[in-house]
This record gives C-alpha cells, structure tokens and sequence, in this order.
C-alpha cells in the first residue's frame, strides 16, 4: 500500500516531501507500496522527478533496493526487477540519472542478470539518456556492442547512430551465452523485425531496416558475414550459418537486398546446407527478391543437398534440389532446418504462382523428374505427397508448439501450392516410375495423413496453451484435399 510520501512524491509536492522526511523519514524513505515494492526514490526515478530524488538520497533512500518495474515491457508490471538508476534509463530521464550516477554502480545488470544501463536507453531510444551515459560512464565495448544490438533489434536508429559514433565494433557477433562464441552479428539484428520472437509487433519497417543496414555497412560491417540462426525455442545447440543477403530475402525486405547486392554481398553464397538467397526468397513465396536475385545473375539451377536415410533399409542417398523444388516439397522438414523461433511467423502459405512463372521463365524445367527414394516424380506430385505429413520431425516433438503449427501450415498450403503448379503449366496427367498421376499419389496419402492429424490432435487436445485454430484439424485437412482435387479435375487430371 502507497505511503503518504508516495502521494507527495507522485503530486511533485516538494515541501510535503521535506515534511514528511522530518517527521518520519526512518521509516518512509525506503518503504514500498506492497504490490510492486516501489520505494519513493523508485517513483521519483520512474515520474522524472530530478529534485525529489535528490531530497530522497539525501534523506537516506537507498539507490540499490530493486522493485518489480515496467522496464522490461511498460505495460506489464511483474515483467522485471530493477533499482533506481535502472528505471530512471528505462524511461529516459536524464535528469534523473544524473542524479544517481553518484549512488549507483552504472554497469551493473538488474535483478535478472541481463539488461544495463546502455541496454535500456538504448532499446526505448532514449538519445539524451544514452548520450549522457556515454559521456559520464567509460564502459567496455562489449556493453556497448550488446546496447547496439538493442538499438537495432528495436529499430532505435538515432540510438544506433550514436553508439556506432561511440566507436562500437559492429562486425562481432553478440555471444547469446553459447559455449562455442558464435551469435547473432549486428547486422542481422538490423534485419529482424521482431523484438521478441514470440511477440507480433512487428517493430520496424522496410525503411527502417533499411537505413540500419545502411549504418552498419559504412561503419565497417561485412556484407559477406555468416549469420548464426537459432533453432528450437531459444536452444542454441542445433544452428546453421546462413548468409546476411539469405536474412534479408527471409523477412523479404527488397530494398536492404538491394542494397545488401550494391555494397557487394555474394550472391551465390551457399550456407550449410547449400542454400543461396534466392532459394530462401523462393522459400518465402517473394517474387520481388526472386526477380532481382535473378535479374542479379542469380542461377536457378543451383542445387542443395541433404542426405537421406530409406525406412526400409539402411542405404542412404543424397537428394540434389533446385530452387524451383523448394516449393514443390511438401516435406516441411527439409524447410524446418531453415526456420528459427523468429523466422515462424512468415509460413509457406500462399501464392507461389508469380514464383513459379518467374523461375519457368528463366528456364526452370516445371516437368523434371526426381529420383526420390526411386519413385521419379514431378514437382506436382511432390507439392501433393500429403503422405509425408508424418515426416517432418517437428510433429512427432510434441514438446515444440512449432511442431503443432507446421502440421496446419503443410495442410493450408497444399491447395495454393498445387493450383499455382497446374497454372504455371504442370501436366497433371504426368506419371512417375509407378505409373501414378499426382492425383493417386494426393488420394493414396490421404488415410496415411488423417492418421498423423488425428493422432497428433488427441495428443495435444489437452494443452491449453495451444489456440484451438492452430491444432491439427481433420476438418481442415478434408477441406483442402477436396479442392485440391477439384483444381486438378478442371486441369485435366483424368480421373479415372
């Protein structure tokens, strides 16, 4: 419960403070509201009010005593613990700061280990706060390096600019506590639109990343860069290095990949698994970074491998994939070693058929064949291989709600794959090694794949933290089967 000294500290009300400090300062000064333990020095730092927190230090407040702040997330009050200092740099009052930088350690972390002084004036873009900081407090570059990912991170650009003027080295990667010292560099920050990778706000815009990019890049940063993607929910053990331009294509930004390609980024730069930026912008169903990566000189014909294990027997084989397959596999596997916690809000739902047309156009064989596992088929018949639902890993880990959304993400762009393959020119009467059209290969799937939804809906029915529309949906799967037919019907598919 709130003191009478919070309420004249709230008000501004100087003389009542000095009043109150008189009378019972021993017992006011360094008490807390109850709810979030708010000292006055707390609410003076939060409010901005300089001189009452002045008067409170000099009466005894106690600068290093943390309460549960909004600095973390303004709007949720259990969200972080924080002292004085802290909050006073998460709300950017520089008169406040001032005030304490003589009380208080100003680069120690808060409660929780992680954020410092720089971090938070850094990630509100707070320019005046920061600035005083970096005149008053001489700190290590490695606090300012990890303030500048902020400042990217939540498109901060007046913040970023002053940290790189600072002399921040913007070509090391921030560590993310991973044994091996690889992370995150800076300017893959610049690209991700997301503070938090759970979170929908999407923080900056095109422009806006593109001006970060910018920054970085004259200041030094290397286009040609590996950039270490994160996997699994925050688990760092299962990472691959993907170019800074395959970032760009991912969160189809246009105008940084073109920048990205004028400041010299290789183009044809393959990461571990032999992705290039255009099977990435393919992946995405972007035709604009398609069209320039083509125009650009980018080759179609550039093919990634990975290495297959056959159920029935131990041989294994190497499957040889274009940029045009990235669309036609329905096996979200091979696309789940793409994709980080960050990257699974862009889905493969949507129309492919600008993507399509466009790679045809520069050659791409819409007809070839693939030895997969011996069969020969088509594009078309592995966009409608439904069967492979039970492939991808990320279903059978139930522990990863991400398993949960790929499966309704593999059924949805079933339809939408397909129609954009029939419209590009797909004969949907080609046979493979087993005399199967792609509509036999759609329908003998079908009692494989209600299995795998049903089984993994009973499963994960009873978790309330997964939203009801993103469970896995017979329904859903039926409903998109029987148009998936009708588009193959009315291109000619012969049904009998």
């Amino acid at each position: 419960m709130s003191t009478k000294l919070h309420s004249a500290v709230e008000v501004g009300h100087l003389r009542k403070v000095r009043r109150l400090l008189t009378a019972d300062g021993a017992n006011l000064v360094n008490a807390g509201d109850g709810l979030a333990e708010e000292t006055p020095l707390h609410l003076a730092a939060r409010l901005g009010k300089a001189d009452i927190a002045e008067i409170l230090l000099d009466s005894g407040a106690d600068p290093q005593l943390r309460c549960r702040c909004p600095f973390v997330n303004k709007f949720d009050m259990n969200n972080g613990r924080g002292d004085a200092l802290h909050i006073a740099a998460a709300f950017g009052h520089a008169s406040v700061i001032e005030v304490l930088l003589a009380a208080c350690e100003p680069q120690a972390p808060d409660a929780d280990g992680y954020f410092r002084l720089l971090d938070l004036t850094a990630m509100y873009g707070h320019v005046e706060a920061l600035n005083l900081l970096l005149e008053r407090c001489p700190m290590d570059v490695s606090v300012r390096s990890q303030a500048l990912c902020f400042a990217l991170e939540h498109a901060q650009i007046e913040c970023a600019r002053a940290l790189i003027s600072s002399g921040v080295d913007v070509t090391t990667p921030r560590r993310l506590y991973r044994p091996d010292g690889k992370g995150i560099r800076p300017l893959q920050f610049a690209l991700s639109p997301y503070s938090d990778p759970c979170d929908d706000h999407i923080l900056k815009t095109e422009e806006e990343a593109l001006e970060l990019v910018k920054l970085l890049v004259e200041a030094g940063a290397d286009v040609n860069a590996n950039a270490t993607i994160a996997h699994r929910f925050g688990r760092y053990d299962g990472c691959d290095e993907v170019s800074i331009l395959s970032c760009a294509a991912h969160y189809k930004l246009l105008k940084a990949a073109n920048f990205l390609l004028a400041s010299g980024a290789d183009l044809n730069a393959k990461d571990e698994k032999g992705w290039t930026a255009l099977h990435v912008a393919v992946a995405s169903g972007n035709p604009e970074n398609v069209r320039l990566f083509l125009d650009a000189g980018a080759s179609h014909q550039v093919t990634w491998n990975i290495c297959t294990v056959l159920d029935n027997d131990n041989y294994k084989f190497t499957k040889k994939w274009t940029a045009l397959d990235v669309i036609g596999m329905c096996d979200t596997r091979i696309l789940d070693l793409r994709v980080s916690l960050d990257w699974k809000k862009y889905t493969l739902i949507g129309d492919y058929t600008e993507v399509i047309e466009l790679l045809v156009e520069d050659g791409a064989d819409i007809e070839a064949k693939h030895e997969t596992r011996y069969v020969g088929n088509t594009l078309l018949h592995s966009a409608c291989s439904i069967a492979n639902l039970s492939a991808p890993a990320g279903f059978k880990r139930s522990e990863f709600e991400n398993g949960i959304i790929c499966m309704n993400t593999t059924i949805q762009r079933l339809l939408p794959t397909v129609a954009a393959f029939v419209k590009a020119g797909a004969n949907p009467n080609c046979l493979n090694r087993f005399h199967e059209t792609p509509l036999h290969v759609l329908l003998s799937g079908v009692m494989n794949a209600i299995e795998t939804v049903s089984g993994s809906y009973k499963y994960h029915h009873a978790y309330n933290w997964v939203e009801e529309e993103e469970k896995p949906s017979i329904q859903l799967l039926f409903q998109c089967i029987c148009r998936t037919v009708r588009v193959l019907a009315s291109a000619g598919a012969d049904l009998n």
